[in-house]
């Protein structure tokens, strides 16, 4: 029986016999490294909780606030930077990052990974690569629990150490 995963750059629908399972394999699309999951037995599978639909609702408005947030601040980046006629201000210096920062770009890799956004991950993965040693410590911090992050408690144990399991390899 084969495996099946989808790759984590391209997305697409890889088999790989269960001999390669828990083994690292290439995307035969773009040749992105994937670790390849252990196959499911379906008697460890965990039945889902219902829906809590209060929690739900309250987790979207969280959502739609902080998104409303993010609009307003590209909204007053956009309108302070000068126009064609101004002349350019003196370049900063890139702000310092933080492990904080490093942790919060951990977080939202797999509760977009977890909810099927694909979308964003390279962008997550791209800025943690700029930090490399802060992003492999943010990493670590939450493989070995040294950080626990309460919005990822909805993901299972097994999952989650998968997903931060691909991180890191996407960080080497």
């Amino acid at each position: 029986m084969a495996i099946s995963f989808n790759c984590i750059k391209c997305g697409k629908e890889i088999k790989a016999p269960d001999s390669y399972a828990g083994k690292q394999g290439k995307c035969p699309y773009c040749g992105q490294g994937n670790n390849i999951p252990m196959p499911v037995d379906e008697d460890d599978l965990i039945p889902l909780a219902p829906i809590d639909e209060n929690e739900e609702r309250r987790r979207q408005q969280e959502i739609d606030y902080l998104r409303s947030k993010e609009k307003l601040l590209l909204r007053e980046l956009s309108e302070s930077s000068p126009g064609p006629d101004e002349p350019a201000p003196a370049p900063k210096q890139a702000p310092r990052v933080t492990i904080e920062q490093c942790r919060s770009d951990v977080m939202n890799y797999c509760l977009d990974l977890a909810n099927s956004r694909l979308d964003k991950l390279d962008v997550y993965v791209s800025r943690l690569k700029n930090n490399k040693a802060l992003g492999m410590t943010a990493v670590e911090d939450f493989m070995l629990g040294r950080y626990i992050e309460p919005a990822l408690d909805d993901i299972p144990p097994k999952v989650l150490k998968g997903f931060l399991t691909q991180m890191r390899e996407a960080l080497r």
